[in-house]
């Protein structure tokens, strides 16, 4: 199931920070990929033949320079692939219901917060994702901000930054995440994710505490009560609600593939006075792989704004391999970052 917000990042040029390149020249691929999926399906709570469940938490929003927001969380699933889920926060409700191919939707207000995408970032990556065939991995080691040893392996699925992945090299539980993306700039963007507090759940493992850190400030949390089982439900309960939109949701992965992109210029007075930064837009992807409503949600001035929108109105999206039978529409965010880093 994909019920959260794809992310797509378009950079001109920028940095992996805190990465040194292991020494060795002899990375076995295969150990790496099967360190990979072994936490990958071991962290797969909804899989065939697994029970339905209950996961309540609270979770946090820390914007810089503003006192926490506290809320919670209720998500509820079934073996059948139904599932519901409601955010709430003062000042913001979000309750969506889906059933595999796609989800209703009822929010108020109506346009998405940034800060609560993280969140939904938060949860959708705190599994590992599948690799694919030609993605490269490679062991590396990192100058550690909480001073500990893991594992970490980075995939190169998303150049040229590549995930990093760090793994507990006892239990070989995913405990961190690296995007690669220096966003300091933003104050409610996660850099970097923390996995704890790992629970047994039949033959899996998750963790019921996960932190998103932008540098090293926690900028979203969320912090669960132990998994239940699912209980007796009222026969309404995942019924539509009243005035819902529809979007499209998938079981087996990411919904959409940027089909054609084209790359946003650099404009030539902003290279001159040395402006940089990170363009932050939001859009919806209509069924036929077209954005629609792009806006700017975070600017980095005028210049880059426009060369940004310029660029990002023209790309185009298809429906992956996995998920073709998937309906409706899909929100999403997407990152343009202009660096002036070699």
């Amino acid at each position: 199931m994909n019920r959260h917000t794809p992310r797509y990042g378009c950079v001109v040029t920028a940095v992996l920070l805190f990465i040194l390149p292991c020494a060795s020249a002899l990375d076995d691929q295969q150990a790496f990929r099967n360190l990979c999926e072994e936490a990958r399906e071991r962290s797969d709570i909804k899989a065939k033949g697994m029970p339905g469940f209950v996961l309540r938490g609270d979770v946090r929003i820390s914007v810089k320079n503003d006192a926490a927001t506290n809320g919670k969380y209720l998500f509820v699933w079934t073996p059948e692939s139904r599932w519901k889920e409601e955010v709430v926060f003062p000042g913001y409700k979000r309750t969506r219901i889906g059933d595999g191919t796609q989800f209703w939707q009822v929010r108020s207000p109506e346009g998405e917060n940034p800060a609560v995408e993280e969140l939904d970032q938060l949860f959708r990556r705190s599994r590992t994702p599948k690799n694919r065939e030609n993605d490269t991995l490679r062991k590396i080691e990192l100058k550690h901000p909480l001073g500990t040893k893991p594992e970490c392996i980075k995939v190169s699925a998303h150049p040229p930054f590549g995930f990093v992945y760090c793994f507990d090299p006892k239990t070989h539980d995913m405990t961190e995440l690296y995007t690669g993306h220096d966003t300091k700039d933003i104050s409610w963007k996660v850099d970097w994710q923390e996995h704890s507090g790992f629970h047994d759940w039949g033959t899996k493992r998750i963790p019921l505490l996960l932190r998103g850190y932008n540098g090293d400030r926690v900028a979203v949390e969320a912090r669960f009560e132990e998994i239940k089982l699912l209980p007796q439900l009222p026969s309404d309960f995942f019924d539509r609600p009243n005035g819902a939109t529809t979007w499209a949701d998938c079981t087996t992965g990411g919904i959409w593939n940027l089909k054609d992109r084209v790359q946003p210029e650099y404009p030539h007075s902003a290279r001159v006075q040395r402006r940089q930064g990170t363009v932050v837009l939001s859009a919806i992807i209509e069924e036929d792989g077209r954005l629609s409503n792009l806006k700017t949600v975070h600017t980095a001035g005028p210049e880059l704004d426009q060369s940004a929108l310029s660029a990002v109105s023209h790309w185009r999206y298809e429906r992956s391999a996995s998920c073709v039978e998937s309906k409706g529409r899909t929100e999403t965010f997407i990152d343009v970052v202009y660096s002036l880093n070699q």
